[in-house]
């Protein structure tokens, strides 16, 4: 089922226009998307769970990524999708006061025949999570792991195969510490 997206406008408004997903990344439209970052303490270190996306994706397949991420479906907000993509995506069920916003991020890349343009609200989550409550949906996660923020950001450069944004990474530590 191709879910319908909003568009948004020069002012990075969400507005009431909408169009099937398949459509906004052919045309290249600028839309809504959420990321979470769930992170912790532990050590002296601050880490973040990050996501290894399934084979089957239809973007960035076998990648890592955020701990959670998605689209905003046409009418819904920010906050809520965040917290829908986290319980579809991993099994967890945040509560919207754990999510802090950190701020918005506009990205922009092609891949095969989608050209992916969006507005992406960055949200982090300090909330105690235990690693049997995660529980990773197949057909969106092959697995999850734990890391350092600080070995993250030394890695990106070297073949660690991922769709994360140093930009979101520098958010985070400029939110914690």
């Amino acid at each position: 089922i191709d879910e319908f997206l909003n568009i948004i406008d020069d002012n990075d408004r969400i507005t009431t226009a909408s169009k099937p997903r398949s459509l906004v990344h052919r045309d290249g439209e600028l839309h809504p998307t959420v990321h979470v970052w769930l992170i912790r303490r532990r050590d002296m270190g601050i880490y973040v769970l990050l996501q290894k996306r399934s084979h089957n994706k239809d973007t960035y397949p076998d990648l890592w990524d955020v701990s959670s991420a998605g689209h905003v479906r046409q009418g819904q907000e920010y906050g809520i999708t965040a917290i829908n993509e986290t319980r579809e995506e991993l099994g967890l069920d945040l509560k919207r006061e754990k999510l802090e916003f950190l701020g918005f991020r506009k990205n922009s890349h092609i891949e095969k025949n989608i050209k992916d343009n969006e507005l992406t609200a960055i949200f982090m989550c300090r909330a105690n999570i235990d690693d049997n409550m995660i529980k990773p949906s197949p057909e969106e996660v092959s697995k999850t792991e734990w890391a350092e923020i600080d070995e993250l950001i030394s890695v990106m450069d070297d073949n660690l195969k991922s769709c994360i944004s140093i930009e979101e990474l520098a958010m985070i530590k400029k939110a914690v510490f």
